[in-house]
């Protein structure tokens, strides 16, 4: 499934639900919604490392960028909250060393050490230890660059849950919960204010 497929599904659910508001929305406020969840979804399992459980070998998709002063930059859109490993390449995008992300609070310990590490920011990568030999870096994303790329069910879950959260709390929703559906033939607001009439009235409705 991809992010793009579960802003369809979304806009499915809420038009053709039994709970029903004012939908003003249209197919791009769904698919914002959905990259929004997608990107808070990609960062709560970074920080709790939860992706390296993840089987990266179905979910990732893998792109090849240019190093160019010590740094890559991201193309236009690019999802980097997903980012799941890298690779340093050499001229022929052959594999030349070892890359890991940077720690919090490691700098000691990167401006003393061999390894190459690297800083991932919001349109850019930038690096240490960067050996003269490294050209291209291999980057691994679990989903993907594109709204059209691949993700596992279980991140598209997620996602889904989160855009649920938000919709269960609408306002609107909770205004205009419609159960018509059940064969009553009549809303939830209006049974609740017939009970309520009832019992005002010791059981007698006034005309």
């Amino acid at each position: 499934m991809t992010t793009a497929q579960i802003a369809e599904q979304i806009q499915r659910l809420v038009k053709n639900g039994v709970i029903r508001g004012i939908d003003t929305l249209d197919s791009d406020d769904y698919l914002q919604m959905a990259i929004l969840a997608r990107d808070y979804v990609l960062f709560e399992l970074k920080r709790g490392n939860d992706m390296a459980y993840m089987d990266l070998e179905v979910t990732n998709v893998e792109h090849i960028l240019p190093i160019k002063n010590q740094r890559v930059i991201f193309p236009k859109g690019y999802n980097a909250q997903g980012i799941s490993g890298a690779e340093l390449l050499d001229s022929s995008e052959c594999p030349t060393d070892d890359i890991f992300p940077i720690p919090k609070n490691a700098s000691p310990l990167i401006n003393n050490s061999l390894f190459t590490y690297y800083k991932i920011g919001q349109s850019d990568i930038e690096f240490k230890n960067l050996p003269s030999n490294a050209k291209f870096l291999k980057l691994w994303n679990v989903c993907g660059t594109d709204i059209d790329d691949e993700i596992s069910n279980s991140v598209a879950w997620l996602i889904f849950q989160q855009i649920m959260k938000i919709g269960q709390s609408s306002e609107q929703l909770m205004k205009d919960k419609d159960t018509s559906a059940d064969g009553s033939g009549m809303s939830d607001m209006v049974r609740e204010q017939i009970k309520q009439l009832i019992n005002n009235n010791n059981g007698v409705i006034a005309s």
